[in-house]
């Protein structure tokens, strides 16, 4: 159960925004992002009143708190984060700690919604605007999903969704968005039982275009627990991610898509890295994977089944500089040799 924490009315708070277009709800969120890692021990976020991202270090256990003064027991275990999300609403704020699992916690896309028509076929609709390229995509960010038409029977379509699944069950914004951190991934073996993914997974499925993502490697693996990788093909410009999208609707009519990465068990050498991986969906299932008409558990689970899950996908050591989501350029996926000097600034 969520802990509340009512601060003072005297607080100068932020309201929520209540902009809506992608540029701003994504120009917003990385701005507010606030957390940094110190020392490889502690880790502090800046005083901000209101919060919707934060600045995760992917992989470790890190607990953030309002105020930058570093507090004793912070501590890094591979692929858990805690973190407190602060809201204002009118005069009144109220923190919300929280834990993310940060598999597949960022991702890096770049084409234009010209470039990914043409990679997906897509040829019909596509958003009035542009999302910018971004090497370093963080949850609750807006996103590209292509899904099937709402409007043209048999056809592809290009939208826009904020990342993470927003629980339908949530009357308020403030919740909806709090719950978004618990929801950026869906693991294959059962979304199709979980209340946050499974309507969704029947009816509302997507695609994910991705240049490639990011994971940081675990103790299960030989790497540092902490280094960072960069996953993309070598063989297509886009990873096409298997997803799910859904729609929040406030008790004012305002409505709000979100939607959210399917993972499974990790092969090959990645395994080496992460024990988990996005499901991805091979061209020829696309149309079938799309089609709102097919709810048959077992055709889906069937169509999320590869053989060979990792064919195509190469992976190499990035720079730490990707732990902060302000970092942001076509740098971050560039290689390095392991155990080269680096730091975060």
């Amino acid at each position: 159960m969520l802990a509340l924490a009512l601060l003072s009315t005297s607080i100068s708070c932020t309201p929520i925004p209540r902009a809506r277009s992608p540029a701003t709800i994504n120009s917003l969120s990385r701005e507010i992002s606030g957390l940094r890692k110190i020392d490889g021990d502690v880790a502090c976020a800046a005083r901000i009143n209101a919060r919707l991202v934060t600045d995760l270090d992917p992989g470790i256990t890190t607990r953030a708190f309002t105020g930058c003064d570093p507090r004793k027991g912070a501590g890094h275990i591979a692929a858990f984060a805690f973190c407190e999300l602060s809201f204002c609403e009118s005069d009144i704020c109220i923190s919300l700690p929280i834990t993310c699992i940060s598999m597949c916690g960022r991702y890096a896309q770049s084409l234009n919604t010209s470039e990914l028509a043409e990679e997906f076929g897509i040829g019909v609709q596509t958003p009035a605007e542009e999302l910018p390229a971004s090497w370093n995509i963080a949850p609750t960010n807006p996103i590209y999903i292509v899904r099937a038409s709402q409007t043209i029977a048999d056809q592809k379509e290009l939208s826009i969704a904020s990342w993470g699944i927003m629980a339908h069950w949530h009357q308020s914004e403030m919740n909806a968005r709090a719950s978004q951190s618990h929801a950026i991934n869906a693991r294959s073996e059962s979304i199709h039982e979980k209340p946050t993914f499974r309507n969704a997974f029947r009816t509302q499925r997507c695609l994910i275009p991705a240049d490639g993502y990011y994971e940081w490697a675990t103790a299960l693996g030989r790497y540092s627990p902490k280094q960072p990788f960069y996953i993309t093909s070598a063989k297509t410009r886009s990873l096409p991610i298997a997803g799910i999208w859904s729609t929040w609707k406030s008790m004012e009519g305002e409505v709000i898509q979100s939607a959210a990465i399917i993972t499974r068990e990790a092969v090959g050498e990645l395994a080496t890295i992460h024990s988990r991986m996005p499901v991805m969906m091979s061209s020829d299932r696309w149309d079938a994977w799309l089609d709102p008409a097919q709810h048959d558990v077992e055709v889906l689970r069937s169509l999320m089944a590869n053989e060979q899950p990792d064919d195509g996908l190469v992976t190499r050591p990035v720079s730490s500089q990707v732990n902060l989501v302000r970092n942001n350029t076509p740098r971050l996926i560039e290689p390095i040799a392991l155990g080269e000097p680096e730091t975060l600034f």
